[in-house]
């Protein structure tokens, strides 16, 4: 929902309206303008998407409902009943647990980075919560 009204904001703009009118067809439009404009917003939701992947895979597999038996879920559940009388489960547990959190966490810092490399055009309604009024970012009319 957020590409597609990004989209029509891009499709808005006055280079576009320029464009139709120099007489570019559909498809130059997308790759030239659209597309470009498109990436890297998409970019950050995908990150942000897997790393809620990756939890939810964690959680359910915790769960036994998971999709492989081989994961960090597993792990942790497999910690948790694991036998105390033969080694203590803790080095499972924090192996697994240490693990998908950094894994998630590097997905989503990454999608931070992006986003936040990203021009003020793209994600001016999140950034403008963010910003105190003597920020350097902001216009001063």
């Amino acid at each position: 929902m957020v590409l597609r009204s990004h989209a029509l904001t891009v499709l808005a703009r006055p280079f576009i309206e320029a464009s139709v009118v120099a007489g570019a067809r559909g498809g130059r439009i997308v790759f030239r303008h659209l597309l470009p404009h498109l990436m890297p917003l998409a970019a950050v939701y995908m990150l942000i998407g897997v790393t809620g992947a990756i939890v939810a895979d964690g959680f359910l597999s915790f769960f036994a409902y998971g999709s492989s038996r081989f994961n960090w879920g597993t792990m942790i559940a497999f910690a948790i009943t694991f036998n105390p009388t033969t080694t203590t489960p803790w080095p499972v547990f924090a192996a697994a647990g240490v693990s998908i959190s950094t894994f998630a966490a590097s997905f989503y810092l990454l999608a931070i980075g992006i986003r936040n490399g990203l021009p003020d055009d793209l994600i001016s309604v999140e950034r403008s919560s963010n910003r105190t009024p003597l920020s350097p970012n902001r216009h001063r009319g």
